[in-house]
Order: structure tokens, then sequence, then C-alpha cells
């Protein structure tokens, strides 16, 4: 039976059941407690999904950095201002043409990666061993799909 939200909009049982389940894999995946859990990254969020981002692509433009997150190239810049700053971040010029600046992770900031995400990564692996293809092209859509509603905020109504 669909319940009344705040803004006297009808959810279903579906939407209240898995929002509980996102934020409980959320409350998870920040643990410090669970077994194995690492400390947390000294990064802002924004950093560490740009840096989740740089450690896949390896190096990247800020206007590819852009595009891969679907942000705009100022949020991309301001973030990788950020992460150089704080030594998470390096910048290289092409030999062939010095006007494309690469950005890529420092030591440091791939030796972070990968030990806070070692952990995570490995709980989404067990997980995703249980669905094929389609199952875990499902996942990725709906996620996205969550993700892009939550940034785009409550509609108008």
């Amino acid at each position: 039976m669909p319940r009344q939200a705040r803004n006297g909009t009808r959810l279903s049982r579906d939407a209240y059941e898995i929002s509980e389940l996102l934020v409980r894999a959320q409350a998870a995946g920040r643990s410090t407690s669970a077994p194995g859990a690492p400390q947390p990254a000294p990064m802002s969020p924004h950093a560490v999904r740009a840096a989740i981002h740089l450690a896949m692509a390896e190096t990247e433009t800020v206007g590819e950095l852009a595009h891969g997150l679907g942000v705009s190239l100022g949020w991309a810049s301001r973030i990788a201002n950020e992460m150089e700053r704080s030594g998470h971040l390096l910048r290289t010029r092409e030999t062939d043409d010095r006007r494309i600046v690469r950005l890529s992770l420092s030591p440091e900031a791939q030796r972070l990666i990968r030990a806070y995400y070692a952990w995570r990564g490995q709980a989404v692996e067990r997980a995703l061993a249980e669905l094929d293809a389609g199952g875990r092209d499902a996942v990725r859509h709906f996620l996205r799909r969550v993700a892009e509603e939550l940034e785009r905020g409550p509609a108008a109504g």
C-alpha cells in the first residue's frame, strides 16, 4: 500500500524499502568498525569521486574529467584544484602540445584509493558475482537514475 510522504506524494513500499537499503549500504560502506574496514580517506566526497574516476582512467584533462563525471567544467576544475592543493593530484603538460594539461593521481592518492576502495570493491564484486551481464546493467542503470534524481532534487509538483 502506498504511503503518504511529507510533501503529500504517495510512495510505494518498494520506494521505501529500496531507499532504506541504499541508506544501509551507504552507512555500511562508510563504517570503520566493520571487519577489515579502512579508515576514512582524507578527501572530500567530491574529491573521492574524482579520484575513483581518475584511478580508472589513469590520466585525463579537466574537460575529460568533467565529461566522465557528468559535471560542469568549473566543478571539475575546482575539484582538481582542491586535490592538487592537498597533494592528491598531479598536473603534467603534454610534450607535443604544451597547451594540454593532463591530470593524474599522486602516488599517495593512488595508495589511498586502493586501500579505501579495495574493501568496498570486494563487497561489490561479491554481490555482482550473483548477477549476469543484464542484471549488472540493470543495477548500474538503476543506481545512475537514482543519483540523477537525487541530484536534480524534488520534482515540482
